[in-house]
């Protein structure tokens, strides 16, 4: 009977622990992934490209927020996905696009509706990712 007790004590301390533990909040928790309306804003020295189109996501992976882009003929095909900041920090954290586009991002606002984040590299590379959520 005893040992039956203790056993049963060990599981329940084992559950409580395992349930007690909290999950550790990301940067982006309350954007639940869904489709995205975007416009991609690139400042190249003095050139100025604007993308539009439509995204899901936000995804993680490797501790990485990722947003990928759906594809249109009109599109450029280099451009499949954006890479958002990290689990724990957008400001600060990776902005990477297309092959060439490595940046930082220094601001960041979002709702569960939309997201804004604003980057740049070095003084010539600059920019802005903004995303509507679709109905």
């Amino acid at each position: 009977m005893k040992q039956n007790t203790f056993k049963w004590l060990s599981c329940s301390l084992i559950l409580l622990f395992s349930f007690s533990c909290k999950k550790e909040k990301g940067a982006l928790d309350d954007l639940s992934p869904g489709k995205f309306d975007f416009v991609y804003i690139l400042n190249n020295n003095s050139n100025q490209d604007t993308i539009t189109g439509e995204l899901t996501g936000p995804y993680i992976k490797s501790g990485l927020y990722i947003f990928r882009v759906r594809q249109e003929l009109s599109m450029d095909k280099q451009l499949k996905a954006f890479t958002v900041g990290t689990f724990k920090s957008v400001i600060n954290g990776y902005f990477i696009a297309q092959v060439n586009t490595d940046a930082t991002i220094i601001y960041e606002d979002h709702s569960s509706d939309y997201l804004l984040v604003r980057f740049e590299s070095g003084d010539t590379l600059s920019g802005s990712l903004n995303l509507t959520r679709k109905e």
